[in-house]
């Protein structure tokens, strides 16, 4: 039986999910969940962004199956037009996001990633703040009809209520004892050879944001500032952070996001300027980058 929405138009049932995802901000708690409640019911594909399978939304090598695709959308390039797609966004509040995806690439010695160099981290950090703004813009400011948004901190402290209304919507039902033997299931992959009592979950205490062993607290605030302030459509809770930020971080993240595609506008005569003239070898690099795509384009 098909449900109405508030407006009365009919919802089909979905067969595919379609899920766009900030780095880490709990996309792999969801898919344990949702792989090892349907089993072999549920084809998972991940490899969107990074090469393998059949590299198509959707996918094409589900044979029918209830699906889940996974993207970070580093592109830009997802379309937000696939009809047969139920659209899930998941995100993370910005703190927390910065310092989890941080500390990811840092513990696992990305190419490039160079933590002991403060320019590089000004950078990278300004970088990962325009990418951010540009992804929420598209996926929740401008989000798809169909869309579902999944936010990190309510979605891990009680996942029932979020996947209940999930179910629905693809037209399963939910089924409380099996979610529940799920959970202390998945609880365990998430802390492997954590020992808890049986039916006792392992409790994840939240992040603390004003701790970094690499970002200085007035950068973390920095981005904190700016991902909140250019993102007014999300009802963020209050920012516990009480670092000063550095001054020109917000110009230093229109200017990146400008020389690397994400401000929705060409690159003007006065970023320009800013940019040749930035005390920070890696914008810089940004501008010598964007410069060599301009004169490839005109040849």
């Amino acid at each position: 039986m098909s449900k109405k929405t508030a407006k009365g138009d009919a919802r089909r049932p979905f067969n595919h999910i379609f899920c766009v995802t900030i780095p880490r901000s709990g996309h792999h708690y969801f898919q344990n969940i949702l792989s090892t409640y349907f089993g072999n019911e549920l084809y998972y594909c991940e490899a969107l962004d990074g090469g393998g399978c059949c590299m198509r939304a959707p996918c094409a090598n589900s044979a029918g199956r209830l699906t889940l695709q996974k993207s970070h959308d580093p592109e830009l390039a997802v379309p937000k037009t696939l009809k047969e797609a139920l659209y899930v966004v998941q995100y993370r509040e910005p703190a927390s996001q910065l310092l989890s995806y941080m500390d990811w690439t840092s513990e696992r010695s990305i190419a490039g990633f160079q933590k002991n160099d403060a320019a590089f981290l000004e950078w990278w950090t300004a970088l990962h703040a325009s990418k951010t703004i540009a992804f929420l813009k598209k996926w929740l400011d401008a989000a798809p009809k169909d869309a579902m948004p999944l936010e990190y901190t309510a979605f891990t402290a009680d996942p029932a209520p979020h996947l209940r209304k999930l179910f629905e919507r693809i037209g399963r039902p939910f089924d409380e004892a099996r979610f529940d033997a799920v959970l202390e299931s998945v609880a365990a992959i998430r802390a492997p050879g954590v020992k808890k009592p049986k039916g006792e979950l392992e409790v994840y205490q939240p992040r603390d944001v004003t701790k970094s062993a690499i970002l200085p607290e007035a950068l973390v605030s920095a981005f904190d500032r700016v991902v909140r302030r250019n993102t007014p459509f999300i009802a963020w809770p209050a920012s516990v952070i009480r670092g000063v930020p550095t001054a020109h971080f917000e110009d230093m993240v229109s200017i990146v996001s400008a020389l690397n595609g994400l401000s929705g506008h060409n690159v003007t005569d006065d970023e320009l300027v800013s940019a040749e003239n930035w005390d920070n070898r890696f914008v810089r690099k940004d501008l010598q980058r964007w410069q060599r795509r301009q004169a490839e384009s005109r040849a």
